[in-house]
């Protein structure tokens, strides 16, 4: 079995479409400009396959896709194959790398991620939002604004697999760095939860910040009041409270 990290995949992804210099291939946000050399539908779609295959997956040393019929869902919304004529094709590195995992068996190693929820699993960061004066920092980034989690949301179109994804992080340390003091006590006081994930890294993309992760493939290992869990657990940096003033919400 090949390992093969999403983050590095996407980072050579991107570093290929920069260097890129032929003119039918041009990364454009999402976009791949490619101009049709042949007319034939088919042959078209095998050119695609073959440049993924050259340009990708050599460099990453992976087995290559044999015409994969997945793969061909990326340019099968092309309708008009006039010859010579430029055409945009939307490409989604992170479905492209759902193809290569499930195709090659990618066997990357299970890890825990730490995700805050509400007593009804919900998502405790929009009630904070909502509910309390939070301060957005450059520790608490957007989907679109943390470098490479801007890959999964970029298209907003794709809303079924951008649903598919949710956000946590891979460490306490991490979490204690996007969630201070004042967040942790607002959260308490919402009654909220820790929970603890199980997930092939396969299906997780991580930052320096936060980590997003397909929820459908994770298994909940264990689960707390997210004030039990704090008072066993290290404290973040900087933080003022005793474990005995938090204990008073």
């Amino acid at each position: 079995m090949t390992t093969l990290t999403r983050e590095h995949f996407l980072k050579t992804i991107n570093k290929t479409f920069e260097m890129n210099i032929e003119d039918r291939f041009n990364m454009s946000s999402m976009n791949i400009s490619f101009k049709i050399k042949d007319q034939n539908p088919f042959l078209m779609k095998k050119e695609f396959n073959d440049y993924i295959n050259e340009s990708i997956l050599k460099k990453l040393n992976l087995p290559y896709l044999e015409n994969s019929e997945t793969l061909t869902l990326l340019i099968n919304s092309i309708s008009d194959y006039e010859k010579g004529k430029t055409v945009l094709i939307n490409l989604n590195p992170n479905f492209l790398f759902d193809i290569i995992a499930g195709e090659h068996y990618i066997n990357n190693e299970n890890i825990n991620i730490y995700r805050i929820e509400t007593e009804n699993h919900g998502s405790i960061y929009n009630i904070l939002n909502k509910k309390y004066d939070i301060d957005v920092t450059s520790n608490t980034p957007s989907p679109l604004e943390d470098s490479l989690l801007k890959s999964i949301f970029l298209d907003r179109s794709d809303t079924d697999y951008n649903q598919k994804w949710y956000f946590g992080f891979n460490s306490l340390e991490q979490l204690y760095n996007w969630f201070d003091s004042n967040m942790l006590d607002c959260a308490i006081k919402e009654n909220a939860i820790i929970k603890i994930y199980n997930i092939n890294s396969s299906y997780t993309l991580s930052t320096d910040k936060q980590v997003a992760f397909v929820k459908s493939n994770a298994e909940i290992v264990d689960h707390f009041p997210l004030l039990d869990f704090i008072n066993k657990n290290s404290k973040p940096k900087n933080k003022s409270r005793t474990e005995k003033q938090l204990k008073l919400f």
